[in-house]
């Protein structure tokens, strides 16, 4: 375990090196704003910035990494939609009180180039980063050094902010069978329901017209940290889908796509705890369906198991990114059975 502990620690070194400097404000929110919805259309981020810098190579810089390509997905989607306002018109409630906020301000007042983020201001959940420096020039310095963070910070909200709305609809029957039976629980909406509920496995889906979304978790003793290797995660998925995933025709099933976009592994901070994520394609062995998947890998320590969580996206004739998203947000509310206090 401490060997887990040392690689989770490597990590979040890793994903914060290429800052300069972030100072958090979240404690100055406002309370009579605290409760106020967060507004703004999933997967979007309001830009606000003086002058002519949203029509120069800031700006660009700003776009194109901001709607970068959504990992990974079978078509093209951007990560973001980006809107943009003059820094003037953050004072009109329509604008504040959206979910993810960047403010660019460059005045040469400004001794030194910083960071400033702000949680939850306006409205809940909300994310409002504001960079500032004396000049263009410096400005995309501290960009460069720090958009990673930046869109992390975001990627995190956003998830927040879905976790929200399925909390107001969460299947309080289905989070409870989850406690029973495997000590753990999940935000699940009232849409999903209970595929499979058997020993060390557990199958959720929500059916409709147009899409279908699934949540997978299984679990194993853990033993070491080469359970996180991409290869034997990846064996273990397939295996487990094949078993108990079957596709529309006889002898299908679900497994995941290796060749025409392999998965993507990650090392990442998981609810606080060190886990691997893939990201990647699924298809259906002897058929024709297919999309996007989404899992973490970790330890439930107090259990010394090993947890696989799993989520997959079918929308055939829809973009997949926000219906990506959504399932990452519910696999985000997995929390495991506390260790009882004596």
């Amino acid at each position: 375990m401490m060997k887990l502990k040392k690689l989770f620690f490597l990590q979040m070194v890793l994903l914060l090196s290429g800052v300069i400097l972030f100072t958090s404000c979240g404690t100055q929110q406002r309370k009579k704003d605290k409760g106020t919805p967060s507004t703004g259309s999933t997967s979007e981020i309001l830009v606000a910035s003086g002058g002519t810098l949203w029509e120069s190579y800031v700006g660009d810089s700003i776009r194109s990494f901001l709607k970068q390509p959504y990992q990974v997905l079978p078509q093209r989607e951007p990560s973001y939609q980006v809107a943009h306002i003059p820094n003037k018109d953050l004072n009109k409630d329509i604008f504040r009180t959206h979910h993810n906020i960047l403010i660019i301000n460059t005045d040469t007042a400004i001794e030194k180039p910083f960071v400033r983020t702000r949680k939850n201001r306006y409205s809940n959940p909300q994310q409002i980063i504001e960079m500032n420096a004396n000049d263009w020039h410096a400005f995309l310095k501290l960009w460069n050094k720090n958009k990673k963070t930046v869109k992390h910070k975001f990627d995190q909200n956003e998830l927040k902010r879905l976790n929200n709305t399925f909390s107001h609809f969460r299947d309080i029957k289905i989070i409870n069978k989850l406690m029973e039976k495997h000590d753990l629980t999940l935000t699940v909406p009232e849409s999903f329901y209970i595929a499979k509920n058997n020993d060390q496995f557990i199958w959720l889906r929500k059916e409709t017209k147009e899409i279908s979304q699934g949540i997978i978790i299984f679990y194993h003793d853990y033993t070491d940290t080469l359970s996180f290797d991409r290869e034997r995660i990846m064996w273990k998925l397939d295996s487990i889908t094949k078993r108990h995933i079957p596709g529309p025709s006889k002898g299908s099933y679900m497994a995941l796509e290796r060749e025409f976009k392999p998965p993507i592994a990650q090392e990442v901070s998981f609810n606080g705890k060190y886990a691997m994520q893939l990201r990647g394609l699924w298809k259906t062995e002897n058929d024709f369906m297919g999309g996007p998947f989404v899992s973490y890998t970790l330890v439930d320590e107090r259990k010394n198991r090993l947890v696989t969580a799993y989520g997959y996206v079918y929308a055939p004739k829809d973009d997949k990114r926000n219906f990506t998203r959504q399932v990452d947000a519910i696999l985000h509310a997995l929390r495991f059975k506390e260790k009882q206090k004596e």
